[in-house]
């Protein structure tokens, strides 16, 4: 998935979730109450499933990146003293 897909079902489920919590501290009808505890439940429930699912990397949507990174494999290679050493 997108991380525009993904923001934008959080936002989603972040709207429910305020929907219920206020459709059930309202003091009028008690159907309201009902279908608003559904709507806590589910919105939160979509929630944390969401806030789980991994965001895209850029390295993935582009493997060319991959390829341009100056970093070895070694930790030789990557240390900062063997870099300003003469070779």
């Amino acid at each position: 998935m997108s991380a525009k897909i993904i923001g934008t079902i959080t936002r989603l489920c972040i709207a429910g979730i305020m929907l219920g919590i206020v459709g059930m501290i309202q003091p009028f009808m008690f159907d309201l109450f009902r279908y608003s505890f559904l709507l806590l439940l589910f919105s939160t429930l979509a929630f944390i499933i969401v806030s789980h699912l991994p965001e895209p990397s850029s390295a993935s949507a582009n493997p060319d990146v991959l390829q341009e990174l100056p970093i070895g494999l070694s930790s030789s290679e990557n240390s900062i003293d063997n870099r300003n050493s003469p070779a």
